[in-house]
């Protein structure tokens, strides 16, 4: 279960990042839980929030990739993430303890 300081800091880091020059981050290999909490608060970002969990999803994903001016991207840990998203985007690091966390929570 995601305690309210994950929560905290899944809108923080991201945020952070977004407010500098970086136009595009990306979270990878996330689990279940952390993809419904991006969906679910999609509205406290800043910037347009795309999560993907297979390629089926990739379509919209590559669509704001080249139109949004800013993109948090979420990549569930099942879908591999190729060089057309990774070479724009700049990385997310969540804490570790945040991460098992959220894997035992999905």
């Amino acid at each position: 279960m995601l305690t309210e300081k994950d929560k905290q800091a899944l809108i923080k880091l991201p945020n952070d990042m977004l407010a500098t020059f970086r136009a595009r981050v990306m979270l990878t290999e996330m689990p279940e839980s952390i993809l419904r909490f991006y969906e679910e608060n999609a509205s406290q970002i800043n910037g347009d929030v795309v999560v993907v969990r297979s390629k089926a999803q990739e379509s919209n994903a590559a669509y704001l990739r080249n139109n949004s001016p800013k993109v948090l991207f979420v990549f569930g840990h099942e879908y591999w993430v190729d060089r057309y998203f990774s070479s724009v985007c700049d990385r997310v690091n969540l804490p570790g303890p945040l991460l098992k966390r959220a894997k035992r929570a999905s």
